[in-house]
């Protein structure tokens, strides 16, 4: 029996694949299911097209979806689907958070849970044999990942949190924790080098909680270690307890090259309207010491809340133009989350339109906020704020790499223009964002201005780029490039 398991990419800064996607692909081939895995895009007709040329000779499909592709992916398969009455299933988290909304759709698609293996079990039972397929690897189908010919890939030493942040799915649904052990964990890293990856981004949502991992880290050192293995990894971290210089100081000798870690937002009141401690203190120690180490910094960051107040508008963008983050232009869109099922649903209201989704169905408390974050999308939207955020992503990252590797001598130039150029452009993009923010609208010339900043930070991330891909191509091919399709 034929499988086709559809889904788009979520972070265009990993790799194409998707771990639940592969891990379930792996599972179901135990129970004699042979699966394809299909990769569809919002934005590339031409790629849909190829992907779904063989949607016809499947006899199940399972569409994994998320908040950004459902209402457009249910659509795409449901019209495939018309007079071929192929079983359709519906999962992953954005389906589990709205069952009950997609239930009340009465869709021709049955909602199973992949992260339980007991609901997959009832909704595909064994009928045969274990069947290869030589994409599987320590029991995750790589296909996605193996048509990518960057040497990055998404990996995970852990599932679940022990954080209860009000705004993250994993709370609200409750997922459970668990851990690999280091050997299989280690295993798994090597057999994924033989394949040609050398950059590994853990998705684990904190890779070291506090001291009480210390050993474990300690443990995945010494293996590492032990078995000569090269290659650069990328970690998510909270700031509450920051890590020790000793167990970063090994990290970063075995290859830790970026650290993710939010920082939230820079109000004070934030955290009494949300279950989120932050600190911009604490923030700043932790990127002191990923610099002592060369280690590059991703932050998470909510600029926009329901409650947040007007004058801390400008006390968030005086933040982040102090760390040199305003390129970020994503997390200055990015209004947070109201999810199903949590203390501040009764905060929604329903669309119109009656999309299933309706976690940014509310009005900010303050009406000012409203104009500000209407005034910035209406500016942004001229520009591809993904691709532009990569012109600055992408240097970083290989920045630290280079470091790793000690070739930054031969990028002396390169690395100077590069921060200057970051400089320049947070500098310029703190008076736009202000000016818009005053006046809670925009002009043409901050248009004009927008768009000479792009090209300015395009043409530094080209020359960047041109010479890593001569001087050090295998360095040039761990670095993704924040496209939707393959990152070829």
């Amino acid at each position: 029996m034929k499988i086709g398991i559809y889904f788009f990419r979520t972070l265009f800064s990993q790799s194409a694949g998707s771990l639940s996607v592969g891990k379930l692909s792996a599972y179901l081939h135990k129970k004699g299911y042979e699966v394809d895995l299909h990769l569809l895009s919002l934005s590339d007709y031409g790629q849909n097209l190829k992907e779904c040329a063989s949607f016809d000779k499947y006899d199940k499909i399972i569409y994994k979806c998320n908040f950004k592709d459902y209402e457009y992916g249910i659509r795409l398969l449901s019209e495939l689907n018309k007079n071929l009455n192929i079983e359709m299933y519906l999962t992953g988290v954005f389906s589990q958070i709205n069952r009950e909304r997609i239930e009340e759709k009465k869709l021709n698609f049955k909602l199973f849970d992949l992260q339980n293996w007991a609901d997959v079990d009832e909704n595909f039972p064994k009928i045969g044999e274990k069947i290869n397929k030589s994409s599987i690897i320590c029991d995750i189908d790589r296909e996605i990942e193996m048509k990518e010919e960057g040497s990055y890939i998404n990996i995970e030493a852990s599932l679940g949190c022990k954080y209860r942040c009000d705004f993250c799915h994993i709370n609200i649904l409750k997922l459970p924790y668990f851990e690999k052990s280091i050997d299989s964990l280690v295993d798994e890293i090597e057999e994924l080098i033989k394949r040609g990856k050398r950059f590994f981004i853990f998705n684990d949502c904190v890779f070291w909680k506090n001291e009480s991992d210390n050993k474990r880290v300690e443990e995945f050192y010494e293996k590492v270690k032990k078995r000569g293995l090269d290659f650069c990894f990328y970690i998510y971290l909270a700031l509450q307890p920051i890590m020790p210089d000793e167990i970063l100081s090994k990290l970063s000798e075995i290859g830790l090259v970026r650290v993710f870690f939010g920082v939230e937002n820079a109000a004070k009141d934030f955290a009494s309207f949300y279950s989120k401690n932050v600190s911009t203190s604490l923030a700043e120690i932790m990127i002191e010491k990923l610099n002592h180490f060369n280690i590059s910094f991703h932050i998470g960051f909510i600029l926009f809340y329901k409650e947040l107040s007007y004058q801390n508008l400008f006390v968030n963008i005086d933040y982040l133009k102090s760390i040199k983050k305003l390129f970020r232009l994503g997390i200055l869109l990015e209004k947070i989350r109201i999810l199903p099922s949590y203390k501040k649903e009764k905060l929604l209201f329903k669309n119109e339109s009656d999309k299933v989704d309706i976690a940014y169905n509310y009005k900010f408390d303050d009406e000012k906020v409203s104009e500000a974050h209407s005034a910035l999308v209406g500016l942004l939207s001229h520009i591809d704020i993904r691709i532009f955020e990569q012109f600055f992503n992408g240097i970083t990252l290989a920045r630290a790499i280079l470091y790793k590797y000690s070739r930054q001598d031969d990028y002396i130039k390169e690395l100077e223009d590069s921060k200057k150029v970051i400089e320049e452009i947070n500098d310029s993009l703190y008076d736009v964002i202000k000016k818009v923010f005053l006046n809670l609208d925009y002009s043409e010339k901050d248009v004009f201005i927008l768009k000479t900043l792009y090209a300015k930070s395009e043409v530094n991330y080209y020359r960047f780029f041109n010479k890593l891909k001569k001087c050090d191509i295998k360095i040039a091919k761990m670095l993704p490039h924040g496209k939707e399709s393959y990152n070829l």
